[in-house]
């Protein structure tokens, strides 16, 4: 009896002790389980705060993080985006030199705008509060470190955009000094990339790439410009060529080169040439192009129409103010030179003033060759009123090529604004028959250009206008 006793008194010694094991790994277990929130508590959250970062399963990242005196802010808040709560983990050793309310609002801000977690801690640690502002007003960088080390050296918020925009090696270029950034800034804005800018500034000589920063966006000319026997003046033809057929860049190249887009002027067929058109829609430039593709509305009249002083004109045509006194002044200088003074023979034309000249062409001479030397109602140059024909008091215009100044005119209309409009040997390009007498106001530069790389107005108008 003594024995069984005993044997009872072992068994429920060892029951006893599984008991306790098993209830004392259960609260070991809880009291593990319950470590990191009392780590919370430790770090000064209270009940409701870690109930939501418990929920928010935000709790390692708290504790990792330490003190956070701007996410105790934030859990205080009433915010749209409470599911990221993340943003505003920074420790207090980091936190930004701004006040804990402004950070709060402007990382709420970069929550409502899509900013990542990481581009705010980027614009939060290095950029100021007046910087991360008003660049959260406008677009958002596509390379926010980049755009960063931008405004660190000194650039404005918008030029440190388009920095952002290119790539790192060709900001790095300019933030050491390699090159100057108004040297691309002009590209950048233009559109090119990066890569694109890099191939110019390789590809061109000094004075091309002076005068790409001028043009417009030509998608072609980086890959043009590495071309062997690019010719910066040839590029219109290029592009010309380029748009109108499939070849390579490298044949059409080799191609304008060699004048084999040119087309004799008894081989076109001029009234093939309108095509596509399109009333153009802004007439404040002196520069725009009106051809067989572009046209002014049939109502378009210039405000600043006035008629040339006595002594210089033929036919008692108004032009624009600013056309009339060049002019006047390259008039002048004709008889400076030395020869008979030029005059204004034909001048501004209205759209029905040469709608009924060209239906009388098209009567007496057929639809064909009326296009050779007449334009359509809208497509005339004269509805610009920048336009002159020029003749001399014994000669008709007609005969202007025979004016004993006609090639001073020709070598000096540059100086006063004017181009000869349609030169012989670019009739393929202008769609009209050479005109000896046909002037146009385009202003001093632009003339200048055209002038000295020998383009004419629409060649231009494919890289300018």
């Amino acid at each position: 009896m003594e024995k069984k006793s005993g044997s009872k008194v072992i068994i429920i010694v060892l029951l006893v002790l599984l008991v306790l094991g098993a209830a004392g790994g259960g609260v070991y277990y809880f009291y593990q389980k319950q470590a990191p929130f009392r780590k919370l508590g430790e770090l000064g959250y209270n009940e409701q705060q870690i109930t939501v970062i418990k929920n928010k399963d935000l709790t390692a990242k708290v504790i990792e993080t330490g003190d956070s005196e701007l996410f105790r802010y934030a859990l205080d808040q009433t915010i749209n985006n409470a599911d990221r709560y993340e943003y505003f983990l920074i420790s207090d050793k980091d936190l930004p030199k701004m006040s804990i309310k402004d950070l709060y609002s402007v990382t709420s801000k970069m929550i409502e705008l899509g900013y990542t977690a990481e581009d705010a801690a980027i614009l939060t640690s290095k950029l100021d509060l007046d910087t991360i502002t008003t660049l959260l007003r406008g677009e958002q960088p596509r390379d926010l470190e980049l755009f960063a080390d931008a405004i660190d050296h000194g650039f404005s918020i918008t030029d440190s955009l388009l920095l952002a925009s290119g790539n790192r090696e060709l900001a790095e270029k300019i933030f050491n000094g390699d090159i100057a950034y108004e040297r691309i800034s002009p590209l950048m804005e233009k559109q090119y990339t990066s890569d694109e800018i890099l191939t110019l500034l390789n590809n061109l000589s000094e004075d091309d790439y002076t005068f790409v920063m001028g043009m417009k966006y030509i998608p072609e000319l980086p890959e043009l410009s590495g071309k062997e026997n690019f010719d910066m003046d040839m590029l219109p033809r290029y592009l010309m060529s380029l748009r109108s057929n499939r070849a390579s860049m490298d044949d059409v190249v080799n191609w304008v080169n060699s004048d084999n887009d040119y087309i004799p002027a008894d081989e076109i067929d001029y009234s093939a040439m309108y095509h596509d058109e399109e009333i153009l829609a802004d007439y404040t430039s002196y520069t725009y192009c009106v051809n067989k593709q572009y046209a002014l509305p049939s109502n378009y009249e210039p405000s600043d129409l006035e008629y040339l002083p006595s002594g210089y004109y033929v036919l008692y045509h108004p032009m624009r103010h600013v056309a009339a006194n060049a002019f006047v002044n390259m008039s002048d200088g004709s008889v400076v030179a030395g020869y008979e003074r030029i005059l204004a023979q034909s001048n501004y034309r209205s759209y029905d003033h040469q709608k009924s000249l060209y239906d009388e062409y098209v009567e007496q001479d057929g639809v064909a060759l009326a296009d050779t030397y007449s334009a359509r109602p809208g497509h005339s140059e004269h509805q610009t009123g920048l336009v002159t024909d020029i003749g001399t008091a014994s000669m008709d215009m007609l005969y202007f090529e025979s004016y004993s100044g006609y090639d001073w005119v020709c070598e000096n209309a540059h100086l006063y604004g004017f181009i000869q409009r349609y030169p012989e040997g670019k009739e393929y390009i202008t769609g009209y028959e050479y005109e000896s007498w046909h002037f146009r106001y385009v202003g001093v530069e632009t003339a200048t250009v055209i002038y000295e790389r020998g383009w004419t107005l629409d060649e231009y108008a494919l890289l300018f206008n």
